[in-house]
C-alpha cells in the first residue's frame, strides 16, 4: 500500500528519518503504542480520528492491519489536504478553532505529539472531548 502526495509531506514529522536512532525509536514506538489501542476493539470496526497526523504515519499503518476501521485524519501542515492514504479522509485544520472537530462520535483520537505545540491546551481538550 502505498501513500501517496507532494513531495514535502515527509518534511512534517523529519522525525520519522532522524539521523539520530533515539528520536527516530521514539516516533515509531508512539505508532506502536497506538496500534495497541486502535486493536483493542474485539474485531468490531472503529471510527478512529488522528489529530496531528502529519505525513500520515499512524493512518497507513492502520489502514493496513486495520481496513475495516474509519479513518480520518486532521493536520494544520499545508500539505495535509494532498495526503492520500487508502481508506482514510485527511483534511487540513486549525486544532486549536473551536468547532474544528465534526460532530462525531469517535471510538478512538489519537493527538501524537501535538498538545505540547498547543498555548491553549485546555480548549483544544474541550473541542476533542466535545466530539
Amino acid at each position: 500500500m502505498t501513500m501517496t502526495g507532494p513531495e514535502n509531506l515527509t518534511d512534517i514529522v523529519p522525525e520519522y528519518r532522524s539521523r539520530n536512532p533515539v528520536v527516530r525509536w521514539l516516533f515509531w514506538k508512539r505508532i506502536e503504542v497506538a496500534m495497541d489501542l486502535a486493536a483493542m476493539d474485539g474485531g468490531t470496526p472503529l471510527d478512529v480520528m488522528d489529530l496531528g497526523c502529519g505525513e500520515g504515519a499512524l493512518l497507513k499503518r492502520l489502514s493496513e492491519e486495520r481496513p475495516s476501521h474509519r479513518l480520518r485524519g486532521m493536520d494544520s501542515h499545508p500539505a495535509a489536504a494532498s495526503l492520500r492514504i487508502p481508506g482514510a479522509e485527511v483534511a487540513r485544520g486549525d486544532l486549536t478553532k473551536p468547532g474544528c472537530l465534526p460532530s462525531a462520535a469517535f471510538d478512538r483520537i489519537f493527538c501524537l505529539d501535538v498538545l505540547e505545540h498547543i498555548e491553549d491546551d485546555e480548549g483544544t481538550l474541550r473541542e476533542i472531548f466535545r466530539t
